[in-house]
């Protein structure tokens, strides 16, 4: 499953099939015939979660470092955080500084802090980030 948002100027709106499909044409995997049954459901997620949702499952740690430097959570936080904590495959597209890559580094960072605590983190990798091209610059 993809759950699908665009993010502009703090307005969400749901992207069509046909700019989906332009947007994506890129970064499409090329399937083989046998793999066309098994391709996922795309949702377009309409409405952000409740904020007592992604405060529920973050680490006290991460709470902590992350309200001493943010008041509260963008939208793009409020949409992807928690599915992301839930492994759900997921498209954030906003305009640059709207928090893209904190929203999924807040995720990731409290499931390695979490594992870290519980003595469960292994060596190896954990989660794959892909930067938007822009922000390769400053990463």
């Amino acid at each position: 499953m993809i759950v699908l948002f665009l993010a502009q100027k703090d307005a969400l709106y749901p992207l069509s099939i046909n700019e989906l499909t332009m947007r994506c044409f890129e970064a499409t995997i090329t399937m083989k015939p046998e793999q066309e049954k098994t391709k996922p459901d795309i949702i377009f997620k309409e409405k952000p979660d409740d904020e007592s949702l992604i405060l529920n499952i973050l680490n006290p740690l991460v709470k902590q470092w992350f309200f001493s430097r943010f008041s509260s959570f963008s939208l793009p936080q409020k949409f992807g955080v928690y599915d992301i904590h839930t492994r759900q495959n997921i498209l954030i597209s906003a305009p640059t500084g709207a928090t893209k890559t904190l929203t999924a580094f807040l995720s990731i960072l409290n499931e390695l802090v979490d594992s870290a605590q519980k003595g469960v983190l292994e060596d190896k990798i954990y989660a794959v980030y892909i930067s938007p091209l822009k922000a390769l610059n400053y990463d």
